[in-house]
């Protein structure tokens, strides 16, 4: 629908002007990461771009300081000696003079994970870390092969998250994980206990009990979180009226949609647009 395409253009679409793109080139390299784009500036652009919000994880690193991003009032400086891992999803402000160095990686995990993190995660870059990072760079820098850069990248990733909490990288089971598949790609649909218990080949009960279980959320919560998420951002990505995205996500009318998305961020859809805008 003209919605959903339009929620892809912008920050939706991984691949950027100086990146070099893997989305082919890296299927060999495993179902751990789904791999989009790596890049290095060694002298990075003006860096001041408000609400990026993008459906894939980021990696950064900067071996100079000078930039930072904003999350939630939050500055989060990109340090010389850390990585920084922003999860799919999260509205953020990039702050920046031009000339600072900048390695990228634009990705996302093989399967979701059962309890991603809620804001950027800064790692420590530890001898093995600035081992793997210099050697994207160098790679980058001769312009080697995107199969090539792609198991580089991929092994900076594994590495990175394995320094993670073992816990939060645990992923869902393989029906599970398409069920919430469905859940992202088709927000409008009928998404009641009952059609998702039907789809899941369980009863209603049990298929809330297991949900609960496997997320910690009723299907109902993930449901409406997911919801509000896509909402949030057509609201930045695309013109499409309040009404149209209420519609194109689920919700019964602008009324409940507007209720719902209050308490999610404490403001109403046209105040976020705007502030944001």
């Amino acid at each position: 629908m003209p919605l959903a395409r339009a929620i892809r253009s912008g920050y939706g679409d991984p691949r950027t002007p100086h990146g070099v793109g893997l989305a082919e080139a890296a299927r060999p390299v495993g179902a751990a990461f789904l791999l989009h784009e790596v890049g290095w500036l060694p002298a990075g652009l003006m860096w001041r771009f408000p609400r990026v919000l993008s459906p894939f994880w980021r990696l950064y690193h900067n071996p100079r300081p000078g930039w930072r991003i904003v999350h939630r009032g939050r500055a989060w400086p990109l340090q010389p000696g850390e990585i920084l891992l922003i999860p799919e999803g999260m509205v953020f402000d990039c702050d920046g003079e031009a000339g600072v160095p900048h390695l990228w990686i634009h990705f996302g995990p093989g399967s979701p994970l059962r309890t991603p993190p809620i804001e950027p995660v800064a790692v420590r870059l530890t001898p093995a870390l600035a081992a793997l990072t210099q050697q994207l760079i160098r790679r980058l820098e001769a312009g080697d092969a995107p199969v090539v850069l792609g198991h580089t990248a991929s092994a900076l990733l594994h590495e990175t998250m394995a320094t993670l909490d073992p816990s939060s990288l645990a992923t869902h089971p393989e029906k599970l994980a398409g069920l919430l598949a469905h859940v992202d790609r088709e927000p409008a649909a009928d998404l009641s206990n009952a059609a998702l218990a039907r789809r899941s080949g369980l009863s209603e009960s049990a298929f809330i009990r297991w949900f609960h279980t496997a997320t910690g959320l009723t299907p109902a919560a993930h449901v409406q979180r997911r919801r509000i998420k896509t909402a949030a951002h057509a609201l930045l990505t695309t013109p499409h009226s309040i009404d149209a995205i209420a519609a194109a996500t689920g919700f019964k009318n602008r009324h409940h949609f507007s209720r719902v998305f209050s308490r999610h961020f404490h403001c109403g859809p046209a105040a976020y647009r705007k502030n944001r805008g």
